[in-house]
């Protein structure tokens, strides 16, 4: 039987089941399926994304005879979109101190290109998966380091008028740098929020990205003390993992490495879009 295919549905929203079926000993995919794995595959290579025909509502693919680093593409699709099914509980933490304004590549400065890949990265996520966003620099709100724009909950759900996906999105673009970089502070204060919020049935991270080190003339928190505290909150019944990103030469990617291998987790450096997105994508879908 030949699947449906609602065009309008996004991508996040369907199952591969209703979008695979086979006859003759070829697959049949929906194309939202296909440009879904499309996407993540270019992005994961550091290619740019390719738009999928309007029209091309249904995509014929060969899995014997086309590969992906050596894997059958219908492999590596329903891979793919296996793994973004996954439901997570995600803090997202950026950084949007005076230097994110400093150019990155072309017109972009280092804040677009971090706002364009989480951007990305929350736009082919499940509506299940838990996301909430902050922002960090110095005295933000008040004397508080960081403010939060989107509080920790499911993508699909309403907030208000909009889903907090869109809610997202719509602070993604907003972001504007100021002032220093409140790292360490940010970071105890994400982890307290992350255990406050925890999802017994979910795999539990918080997401920071950062261009600098610790650079907070008004705090007095060492790197000693972040890790006693952190050691503190931990709870190995618990757990709840750091991903840092590193964007650029001047971030601080020995100490991120050391305060995610004592919580739990990962430390990255990127330098283009399409790392960034990749690594906020990891971590939405475990």
């Amino acid at each position: 039987m030949t699947p449906s295919h609602d065009a309008t549905r996004p991508i996040h929203s369907m199952s591969a089941s209703a979008c695979l079926g086979r006859r003759g000993g070829r697959a049949r995919l929906c194309a939202p399926l296909l440009a879904l794995a499309a996407a993540v595959l270019a992005l994961v290579a550091g290619q740019p994304r390719a738009e999928a025909a309007p029209e091309a509502h249904l995509l014929r693919v060969d899995p014997r005879a086309s590969t992906v680093d050596g894997s059958p593409v219908l492999t590596t699709v329903l891979d793919t979109w296996d793994t973004l099914s996954r439901r997570t509980n995600t803090l997202a933490v950026i950084d949007v101190s005076g230097s994110m304004d400093e150019p990155a590549s072309g017109a972009s400065t280092r804040l677009d290109v971090a706002t364009l890949a989480a951007t990305e990265a929350v736009s082919l996520s499940a509506d299940d998966s838990g996301f909430g966003l902050w922002e960090f620099s110095t005295d933000l709100d008040g004397r508080r380091d960081h403010r939060e724009l989107v509080p920790l909950g499911p993508l699909g759900e309403n907030i208000g008028a909009i889903t907090r996906r869109q809610a997202v999105e719509e602070a993604l673009r907003d972001m504007e740098p100021t002032a220093d970089t409140a790292l360490y502070e940010t970071l105890l204060a994400a982890y307290r929020e992350a255990k406050r919020t925890f999802d017994p049935e979910g795999v539990n991270n918080v997401v920071l990205l950062t261009d600098g080190d610790q650079d907070n003339p008004g705090g007095d928190l060492s790197l000693a003390k972040l890790k006693a505290e952190l050691s503190d909150l931990m709870d190995p019944d618990e757990p709840i993992g750091l991903i840092a990103i590193g964007y650029g030469e001047q971030a601080d990617l020995q100490t991120l490495e050391e305060l995610s291998d004592l919580v739990g987790g990962e430390a990255y450096g990127a330098e283009r879009t399409s790392d960034i997105t990749r690594i906020i994508l990891q971590a939405l879908t475990n």
